[in-house]
């Protein structure tokens, strides 16, 4: 696994400072949410904004630059998808370093900043979950092309390591969640660990949840940003559709035909393999399980972190106990829209 993250504690005046210094961009900065690095939104005044990323001083600087050829990948390959663009620093470097706390030193990226909210913000219907399919699609049509040269990091947040998870169970307190991860854990190692190397593998985001995902207000059912390539891994395609599917359950009557809505969407444009769709559902169980056990962890580690939104825990465990105790063949079935 990646190295704990050194996490960089730049206050909005640290970071209007870095900007002006190192990219000559002058604006208010605000922070914004993260889980390991630290963000802020530059509001420059008659001028478009920019994002300001401090990565974690443990973050692989190759995995880093990996991510920032990804971004000028798709500028190349498919501009049409709304995705940042990176703006370099006055001396031409893609990502300077900054010295934190401690004297650790941190890579910082300045990235344009797309219009819209996230999609987190409010509830979205089955139009927006199609269309989310389609995009994610498109962009993993994009990504294929992409040679990701990064050797693995063991990230957690990559399915692929699913079963990483197995020593953070003993931070559930509840016995029954407890018993559910662990058949979560256990559902993955008899259907997906056996598949793994027969899965079509490229680059992916890897994290296309409602935070990461952008809308104009005045076209709701359009996604109009993909942001945060943070998580960005050379892994299995269907992970991509998986993970952005699980996210789209949370808080939905009917989660399955939820998760079926982007499902639909994406496999329009890109036919899955048997072993992707026989896998899929167990997919989704493993991305909200490997959720669940990140947070209960970060909970212990870092009470004051409070990136994840607790108030849809309760519908994730839910989907989780509905996707285990189903036959997973007729949630296949389902997911595929046959």
């Amino acid at each position: 696994m990646a190295g704990e993250p050194i996490v960089p504690r730049f206050s909005p005046r640290d970071a209007e400072r870095l900007a002006f210094d190192l990219f000559a961009v002058s604006g208010s900065a605000r922070i914004l949410t993260s889980e390991r690095d630290q963000n802020f939104r530059l509001i420059v005044a008659d001028g478009p904004s920019f994002i300001l990323k401090i990565a974690n001083a443990a973050e692989d600087r190759q995995a880093l630059a990996s991510q920032n050829a990804l971004l000028l990948h798709l500028a190349e390959v498919a501009s049409e998808l709304p995705v940042p663009r990176l703006i370099k620093a006055v001396d031409g470097a893609a990502m300077p370093q900054v010295a934190g706390e401690g004297g650790h030193m941190h890579s910082a990226r300045l990235l344009t900043c797309l219009p819209g909210e996230a999609a987190a913000a409010r509830p979205r219907g089955i139009a927006f979950r199609r269309q989310l399919g389609g995009v994610a699609a498109r962009l993993d049509r994009a990504l294929a092309s992409f040679n990701w040269r990064v050797p693995d990091q063991g990230l957690i947040w990559d399915l692929k390591h699913t079963t990483l998870l197995r020593p953070l169970l003993d931070h559930f307190e509840v016995r029954p969640r407890r018993l559910l991860a662990e058949r979560a854990l256990d559902l993955f190692e008899a259907i997906v660990t056996p598949r793994l190397d027969r899965l079509p593998v490229q680059a992916i985001h890897n994290d296309l949840n409602g935070n990461n995902l952008l809308v104009d207000p005045a076209q709701p059912d359009a996604v109009s940003g993909i942001i945060d390539f943070g998580d960005a891994v050379r892994s299995a395609r269907v992970f991509e559709v998986a993970v952005a599917a699980a996210h789209q359950t949370f808080g939905q009557a009917d989660p399955i035909a939820a998760a079926a809505d982007v499902t639909g969407g994406y496999f329009e444009m890109e036919r899955p393999t048997e072993d992707e769709a026989i896998a899929l559902p167990v997919l989704i169980l493993a991305r909200l399980a490997v959720r669940m056990g990140i947070i209960a962890s970060r909970r212990l580690t870092h009470p004051d972190n409070t990136h994840f939104d607790p108030s849809v825990d309760a519908s994730v465990w839910r989907t989780m106990e509905i996707i285990a105790n189903s036959d997973l063949s007729a949630v296949t079935a389902q997911l595929l829209g046959r």
